[in-house]
């Protein structure tokens, strides 16, 4: 063809050959320009992306997408990031969940409640079940919980003691009201039973002291 022009030459075929040419030469260079911006642009979301810049690098993609509707690798991208981003922002919500969770547990076990601290520790672990936070605040707070169950069943058991020792006092058996009552005291400190105790042993010294008088009276007559 080069010659062809070279001679002057004026055949039609020529013309049609050259713009052929120059079509096929322009839509390479679109290609080739749509290539690199098409793949400077998905470096650079994926670069977003392991930045925690998912959203930036899903919006920058959208306006890509919109320019070059034709791009398979583009739209393949897109969805890829997409559904990576949902992903990503329902572990993190659960994640958070489970934060918030376990911030409220330890406040609770805080103040005192380890009920509750227990209740919030295993739904944050349900969410997490390997959050640091919470698995700490569940064991102690199960801790505490075996502790008061403890003291209350040695509080129970201490008050039928008591009781028991009571019932002694009542028909005077001053000795088992004594000794009942110790057992409690041992139980529960804070308890009856140290009242219990001082009013066995004021009846017993009572009742001594009225024996000996009686005893004394009966040897003077």
């Amino acid at each position: 063809m080069q010659l062809a022009v070279q001679t002057g030459s004026s055949n039609p075929e020529i013309a049609i050959v050259r713009t052929a040419i120059v079509e096929a030469r322009t839509a390479r260079e679109k290609a080739d320009a749509l290539v690199e911006e098409v793949g400077s642009q998905l470096a650079l979301a994926r670069s977003e992306c392991q930045n925690g810049e998912r959203t930036l690098a899903i919006k920058r993609l959208e306006t890509l997408a919109l320019r070059h509707p034709s791009s398979t690798a583009l739209h393949v991208e897109l969805e890829r990031l997409r559904t990576e981003h949902r992903k990503l922002g329902a572990a993190e919500q659960t994640q958070s969940d489970a934060d918030q969770l376990a911030l409220e547990a330890a406040s609770a076990l805080e103040k005192g409640d380890a009920q509750t601290a227990t209740r919030l520790a295993e739904e944050a672990l349900a969410r997490v079940p390997s959050h640091e936070g919470a698995l700490r605040t569940s064991a102690v707070a199960h801790a505490r919980l075996r502790e008061e169950a403890e003291r209350a069943e040695r509080r129970q058991r201490a008050a039928e003691l008591v009781e028991s020792a009571k019932s002694f006092l009542a028909r005077g058996k001053f000795d088992r009201a004594v000794k009942d009552a110790r057992r409690a005291a041992e139980l529960d400190p804070l308890g009856d039973a140290h009242a219990v105790i001082a009013a066995a042993l004021r009846r017993q010294a009572s009742d001594a002291a009225r024996e000996a008088s009686a005893q004394e009276a009966a040897r003077r007559t």
